[in-house]
């Protein structure tokens, strides 16, 4: 199966587009273009710690709010608990009246030194832009590191 981001040429940050037949794909592969972008995510899949999950609930006015929160609180949610994830299970968006709301369940493992590739600080409101043309959704994001 072929990737469903790919990086872009940024001079000072990374930025990447995450695409998906529906929304919902798209916010999938940004997540893991967010973990790729952290860590070696194969590296950490098949690490000797144990997996561990985390929740991701979040609810937004936009599509592109929604985005943002859900990158943030995925980079917060690692350093806090000192993970690294790895995988996507379950990611559900539904719109709640004019609100977006999105639930799923990421699996991680502990932080290794050689798992390691950037440290971000976070994703930046600049330029972040979901598209959808021709049945497809195109998310563009640009991390701080």
């Amino acid at each position: 199966m072929a990737k469903g981001y790919r990086y872009m040429g940024h001079t000072a940050d990374v930025e990447f587009l995450a695409y998906g037949s529906t929304l919902e794909i798209s916010f999938k592969n940004a997540l893991m273009a967010l973990f790729e972008t952290i860590a070696y995510t194969k590296k950490v899949s098949k690490n000797e710690s144990k997996t561990r999950s985390f929740a991701l609930n979040v609810k937004a006015k936009s599509e592109e709010e929604l985005l943002w929160y859900v990158l943030q609180d995925a980079i917060s949610m690692m350093g806090a608990e000192s993970l690294f994830a790895y995988k996507v299970m379950k990611l559900k968006i539904r719109k709640i009246g004019k609100r977006y709301a999105l639930t799923a369940k990421v699996l991680a493992k502990s932080r290794t030194d050689r798992d390691s590739k950037l440290e971000i600080k976070g994703v930046s409101m600049y330029d972040l832009k979901i598209e959808k043309k021709k049945g497809r959704f195109t998310s563009r994001v640009v991390v701080d590191v």
